[in-house]
C-alpha cells in the first residue's frame, strides 16, 4: 500500500532529523563510535540525499517533456512512452 508522497517525504524528513540529531548526541558526549558514525553517514547518508534531490529537481522536467506532443501531431495528441531513438 502506498502513504503517498506526502508522507513519505516528511518520513524521509524524519529519518533524516533523527540521524543529525543521534550525530549531536555523539559529539556533544564525544563518544568513540562518533567518527565510524561520521563515516557512514558520508558514504551512505550524503550520496543517497543528493542523488534523491537531483531525481526531485529533474524528474518533473523529463515527464513534462515525455508529455509534450510530438512535433507534427496532432493537437491534443500524447507523446508515445516510448522515447524514439535518434539514430533510428
Amino acid at each position: 500500500m502506498s502513504v503517498g508522497p506526502v508522507l513519505n517525504g516528511q518520513t524521509d524528513s524524519a529519518v533524516g532529523n533523527a540521524a543529525y540529531v543521534g550525530y549531536l548526541i555523539l559529539a556533544a558526549r564525544q563518544h568513540d563510535a562518533r567518527p565510524a558514525y561520521s563515516s557512514m553517514m558520508m558514504s551512505f547518508v550524503v550520496p543517497s540525499t543528493v542523488v534523491t534531490f537531483i531525481v526531485a529537481v529533474f524528474r518533473p522536467r523529463v515527464v513534462r517533456a515525455l508529455r509534450r506532443p510530438a512535433a507534427g501531431a496532432p493537437r491534443g495528441a500524447a507523446r508515445s512512452a516510448a522515447p524514439r531513438c535518434h539514430w533510428a
